[in-house]
C-alpha cells in the first residue's frame, strides 16, 4: 500500500507526515495515535498494544519507560517472544538482579533470602529476590542442576553504547553505590579520576582503550579466570570518561 493510499485510509491530509513518522523524524501525539491506528487497520487490543508502544519509545525516563513497559507486558502475555524482550528490558532495569547472578558464583552462596539479604548490600524481599531470579533463568543466565543454581553464559555486557533508558539507569544506580563506596576501607576498593584537557580525537582514543580495557577484563575474568582462591566478594567496576566543559566547536 503505498502513502498516498495510506493516507487516505487514515484521512490524513499529507503523505509526508507519515513518512516523517516512518522515518523516525517526527513523533506522534496523543491525538495522532489514534489516527494511525485506523490507518494500519488495528482492532481494540491492537490499537491499545500499539499507543502504549509509542508512549514507551517516546518516554523522557526510565520511570515512564517502566510504566509503559508494564502496561506492554500485561497486553502480551500470550506472546512468549515479547515477554522476551521484556525481560531482557527488567534485566538491567534493577542493579541488583546482574548483582545477583554473579552472587551465584561466590563459593558460600545460598538460595535463601536471609543470606542473600545478609551478603549483598540491599534490603531486597523474597518476592524482589524470586522474580530476579525467574527473569535470570528464563533468559538462560543461570540454571538449575542438581538443586543448585549455576552460570550458563560468560558475564553479562550492556555494550559499548547506552542505548537503553534502562541500561542508563542501571548506571545511575551503580553510581549511587560508587558514592557509598567513598566511605569505605580503601582496601576495599580502588577509585581514582584524571582531569585533562583532550582534543577530539584524544577522546575518541581514550573511549577506545576504556572499551578495550573492559572487554579485555571480562574476558580475563569470565572465560579465563586467573585467580585460584574461592570467589568471596562482588564488585563492580565501573569505567567513564565524560565532558566537563560546554560550548566549543564540537
Amino acid at each position: 500500500m503505498s502513502l498516498a493510499q495510506l493516507a487516505q485510509k487514515g484521512k490524513i491530509k499529507s503523505k509526508a507526515h507519515i513518512k516523517l513518522v516512518c522515518d523516525g523524524k517526527r513523533n506522534l501525539s496523543a491525538k495522532t495515535i489514534p489516527t494511525f491506528s485506523t490507518m494500519l487497520g488495528l482492532k481494540s487490543k491492537e490499537a491499545d498494544f500499539f499507543e502504549n508502544l509509542v508512549y514507551f519509545t517516546q518516554a523522557h525516563t526510565c520511570e515512564e519507560q517502566l510504566k509503559y513497559r508494564n502496561r506492554l507486558k500485561d497486553l502480551s502475555k500470550t506472546s512468549s517472544a515479547k515477554q522476551i524482550e521484556f525481560e531482557k528490558f527488567d534485566l538491567f532495569s534493577k542493579w541488583y538482579i546482574v548483582a545477583l547472578r554473579e552472587l551465584v558464583e561466590l563459593s558460600d552462596f545460598k538460595e535463601d533470602p536471609k543470606w542473600i539479604n545478609s551478603r549483598l548490600k540491599a534490603n531486597l524481599t523474597p518476592t524482589e529476590i524470586k522474580k530476579a531470579l525467574e527473569i535470570l533463568i528464563k533468559l538462560g543466565f543461570l540454571e538449575r542442576k542438581n538443586n543448585q543454581l549455576h552460570q550458563t553464559t560468560p558475564k553479562i555486557s550492556s555494550g559499548d553504547e547506552l542505548r537503553s533508558k534502562a541500561i542508563r539507569h542501571f548506571h545511575y544506580q551503580m553510581l549511587d553505590k560508587a558514592k557509598e563506596a567513598l566511605d569505605e576501607d580503601m582496601n576495599h576498593r580502588e577509585t581514582s579520576g584524571l582531569t585533562i584537557a583532550m582534543t577530539e580525537e584524544e577522546f575518541k582514543m581514550v573511549k577506545e582503550k576504556i572499551i578495550e580495557f573492559r572487554k579485555s577484563l571480562n574476558e580475563s575474568l569470565g572465560t579465563c579466570p586467573t585467580g585460584t582462591g574461592p570467589k568471596n566478594h562482588l564488585y563492580h567496576v565501573a569505567l567513564t570518561c565524560f565532558r566537563l566543559t560546554k560550548g566549543g566547536n564540537a
